[in-house]
């Protein structure tokens, strides 16, 4: 038995104040300035997106069954990685899993105004990491049913010092395709506002606390850093 079991589940995401300030992080504007002189156009890419996409996730826990310096395995699986066996030194599970947003794509390139474009992109970014955190709470809740468990921080193929490659690791156990997210050859998701991710679930409260932006020399300019 694990801590999780795998779990289908649309997620719903309302406009709050974390999804304003992350979309104007995106665009790299002043709330104040972009409103008072593109109103209309944050507001008409806003309900575009928020109205027309679609938010599932697909997740499940897996023991860990060995943790050597270069790699973990999970299932049978082995995900080569050095920074992989320092986050999930403490953990006993590792949970995998991905997010996406149904309908972004399209209304992506039904636009041809460059600069809605921009609004859109800002707002679908935006609501996939508030998306992140309402699956968050629901693993949270979860666990809370089967005593005091700990969480490390999640960790995407493409972070620092884990390999964007490992993203064929994680589709090949966790099987997304079956809420229809694909892996191209280049190891990118479609649609193309997916987020997948690694956690580490444990019953040691000193896990590791690391995240990717802790070691991203882009941190401070980043849109994304600790979001």
């Amino acid at each position: 038995m694990t801590y999780i079991d795998r779990k289908r589940s649309e997620l719903s995401v309302e406009i709050n104040s974390y999804v304003e300030k992350m979309f104007f992080s995106q665009i790299e504007m002043d709330r104040e300035k972009a409103l008072k002189r593109f109103e209309g156009k944050i507001n008409d890419a806003k309900e575009i997106v928020h109205k027309n996409i679609r938010l599932e996730t697909v997740y499940e826990s897996y023991p860990i069954t060995s943790i050597e310096p270069d790699s973990i395995s999970l299932a049978g699986v082995t995900f080569e990685s050095d920074m992989l066996p320092k986050v999930l030194e403490k953990s006993g599970e590792a949970l995998l899993y991905v997010i996406s947003g149904f309908g972004y794509d399209e209304i992506e390139l039904a636009e041809t105004d460059t600069f809605k474009l921009m609004m859109i992109d800002g707002w679908g970014t935006a609501i996939i990491e508030e998306a992140d955190n309402v699956m968050l709470d629901m693993i949270e809740s979860d666990l809370k049913k089967k005593g005091e468990l700990f969480l490390t921080h999640s960790w995407s193929p493409g972070q620092h010092n884990v390999d964007i490659k490992l993203q064929k690791q994680l589709f090949g156990l966790l099987k997304p395709e079956e809420i229809g997210t694909s892996l191209n050859k280049s190891f990118m998701m479609k649609p193309k506002k997916s987020v997948s991710g690694i956690i580490g679930i444990g019953t040691d409260k000193d896990a590791p606390q690391m995240r990717a932006c802790d070691f991203c020399k882009l941190a401070a300019t980043c849109p994304s850093a600790y979001s």
